[in-house]
């Protein structure tokens, strides 16, 4: 009886797998068929997302580069704030709304966020394929959200020193519906610019280069904000000096021009691009310009009259360049652009924040070396600004390049002699301590 249901078994079995191999085979022979479908739907995808974001290997090269310009930016500009309530920097315990104090952090994470997140997003359409092309756009619109972030968190820092800054809202609200407008034309696809790769190829190199003296200069302003708005803070009792309000207050507006000068370069509207590159030089010069102001604003608080020394820079490179231009008239030759770096305009700049704000308020840190420090460290930044502009120019005139020499050699003389009064300094503080 055993035997029997052995055999009965094994026949079944032998029948069952009789099925299973012939439904085997005939699901191989519709691989093909299958594998024609899933083309065919894989295309029609494709095509889809791509006619939505289609863009061209050169393209997000170059959109990348910007994206990843402005990521580190707004690392610069949001780590110190963040920094200076982790170490206990501000005084959580003047009589301000509890809201505001709250606020910083939470704000500054999300910045932090919605700067890092577009880079990651733009990174992984690159490897991952156009498969996830949506990642371009919710890339562009955190940038979007980020840029507006930025103005929120400055708006914030003022209000941490007194609460009637509440008026600087009139200054970047007007520009929320601009960066509105921007964030839904730059959704459009870039292939749809009506210029030829050469003229593409141009257009995205002009913008990287732009983008990254617009991400420089904001940054240094933001950092000079924090920097007042620490002065303030502690000056509350007898007041901040009327020089430093004055620049807290154009730091703040310069602030808001940079980041909006940082969006448009680094997620341009796509219909009138010319028009835009062509007026990347003026975009950049504003910049410039404003934050010069700045630094003499902040100079004049500690040297008073002598604060037109930090502008001998430019007004030797002015005149080198009137002179040359008077007598030589050489349109000069195309050459390749390469911008010099802004390191050391941003290390000469920290150095200039460190000594003069505060040597304002504390007199025993004010002297004739301070003083020397100051206006060494504020011609070296204007000095490395005006060499970096001119390095900028695609067919330099001769002129030009003797402008852009003067201002190089300024740039790394005030340098190398503002070594002399900060190791003055440092002897100093150090013997004070000893003592």
């Amino acid at each position: 009886m055993k035997g029997v249901v052995s055999f009965q078994g094994v026949q079944y079995c032998r029948g069952n797998v009789g099925v299973l191999f012939s439904k085997v085979r005939r699901a191989i022979m519709d691989i093909p068929q299958v594998a024609k479908l899933f083309l065919h739907f894989r295309n029609v995808s494709k095509d889809c997302i791509c006619s939505v974001v289609p863009l061209k290997m050169d393209c997000k090269d170059s959109l990348k580069n910007r994206i990843r310009i402005f990521t580190e930016a707004v690392v610069v500009m949001v780590c110190p704030v963040l920094l200076s309530f982790a170490l206990k920097k501000v005084d959580l315990t003047a009589n301000r709304s509890k809201q505001i104090v709250d606020s910083i952090s939470p704000i500054g994470a999300l910045t932090l966020e919605a700067g890092i997140l577009p880079f990651l997003g733009l990174c992984l359409s690159t490897v991952l394929g156009e498969c996830l092309a949506w990642l371009v756009l919710a890339s562009k619109v955190l940038i979007h959200l980020c840029v507006i972030l930025l103005m929120v968190l400055a708006f914030v820092i003022l209000l941490l020193i007194s609460k009637s800054n509440v008026v600087c809202l009139s200054i970047w609200i007007p520009f929320v519906p601009f960066i509105l407008w921007l964030c839904y034309n730059s959704m459009k696809d870039e292939e749809h610019e009506n210029a030829d790769d050469a003229t593409k190829s141009a257009h995205h190199g002009k913008l990287e280069i732009s983008v990254d003296f617009s991400a420089s200069v904001t940054a240094l302003l933001f950092l000079g904000l924090e920097g007042l708005a620490l002065e303030g803070q502690a000056s509350a009792i007898k007041g901040l000096d009327a020089h430093l309000s004055d620049s807290l207050i154009v730091s703040f507006a310069t602030c808001v021009l940079g980041v909006v000068f940082m969006l448009v370069e680094t997620a341009p509207p796509v219909y009138g691009m010319g028009r835009l590159v062509d007026s990347l030089r003026i975009l950049d010069t504003s910049l410039a310009i404003t934050f010069g102001v700045i630094v003499v604003l902040i100079t004049i608080a500690p040297l008073k009259e002598a604060a037109w020394l930090v502008s001998i820079p430019w007004i030797l490179s002015f005149f080198v360049w009137l002179f040359i231009r008077l007598f030589d008239h050489d349109e000069g030759e195309d050459r390749d652009v390469k911008p010099v770096s802004l390191e050391l305009t941003k290390a000469a700049f920290t150095g200039f924040l460190a000594v003069s704000i505060p040597s304002v308020s504390n007199s025993s840190t004010s002297g004739g070396y301070t003083h020397a420090f100051i206006a060494l460290t504020g011609s070296a930044v204007l000095a490395g600004l005006a060499w970096r502009l001119i390095t900028h120019a695609k067919k330099p005139s001769r002129a030009m390049v003797w402008a852009e020499n003067v201002a190089s050699s300024c740039s790394h003389i005030c340098v190398a002699a503002a070594v002399v009064p900060f190791a003055r300094i440092s002897m100093t503080v150090l013997r004070s301590l000893e003592s």
